[in-house]
């Protein structure tokens, strides 16, 4: 038996070698990134305090101003939304609302910053607006928001108000 195996090594060794086949190799590095989509909010409280009714905050009337900037933390470009909530917390919840139809129990909530100049409304807790529409991995956007408080309320506890900023990924 083991003279029938050499005999096989030996016709495959002339084979290989008779045939004029030459092996080589190289090799091929691959790397990949995996595609995160991440945001990170500071700071994450906006305590406006108490305020009389009719009247507004601003996180740029803070001394010193409580600018609030979001960071793409992520590992592509993304664009950055934001929305707000109604403001809950008691028995009767105040309802989110443009500036021109504060009333009883509906407040604004506004924002400035990214592609908004000026204030803007959130308008309802269902409507999502564009902060900045293309943010570079690891740039920063600023933004401030304002509360304007109810004409009145049938609810004096206090609110609270969920401000979400969100990352999508662009292509």
């Amino acid at each position: 038996m083991k003279r029938l195996l050499t005999v096989i090594g030996l016709i495959l060794l002339v084979a290989v070698f008779s045939s004029g086949v030459v092996l080589a190799g190289e090799t091929v590095t691959c790397t990949v990134t995996p595609k995160v989509i991440a945001i990170e909010v500071t700071p994450g409280l906006v305590d406006y305090g108490v305020l009389d009714l009719g009247t507004s905050k601003s996180t740029l009337d803070f001394e010193p101003a409580k600018t609030l900037t979001a960071k793409n933390t992520g590992s592509v470009d993304e664009k950055f939304e934001i929305r707000s909530s109604d403001a809950s917390g008691t028995t009767t919840p105040w309802t989110l609302v443009t500036a021109s139809s504060i009333g009883t129990n509906a407040f604004a909530h506004q924002y400035k910053g990214g592609a908004a100049t000026d204030w803007t409304d959130f308008e309802s807790s269902s409507t999502t607006k564009i902060l900045k529409a293309s943010v570079a991995k690891d740039e920063t956007v600023n933004f401030d928001l304002q509360i304007l408080m109810p004409t009145s309320t049938t609810d004096s506890g206090e609110k609270t108000i969920t401000v979400t900023v969100l990352a999508t990924g662009l292509p």
